[in-house]
């Protein structure tokens, strides 16, 4: 068995926000998992969808690390 890392990306913009996971081994890259949303309709600030993004990462990674058992 290889040793990995798991790395997560998130970014957001005024109309949405995404975040991917990723699983990097000394050999490869892949990618474990990515979710975008719509960003709300009403009136939200740059900062508050980031924070969005952020949660929206964490909760993936957290449902595929119990799904996977990393």
């Amino acid at each position: 068995v290889l040793p990995y890392t798991l790395h997560v990306f998130f970014d957001a913009s005024e109309r949405a926000y995404a975040a991917a996971a990723y699983v990097v081994t000394e050999i490869s890259t892949n990618l474990l998992a990515a979710k975008s949303k719509v960003s709300p309709m009403k009136q939200v600030t740059l900062p508050n969808v980031e924070l969005m993004a952020l949660h929206l990462g964490s909760e993936l990674v957290t449902f595929k690390s119990s799904r996977n058992k990393l």
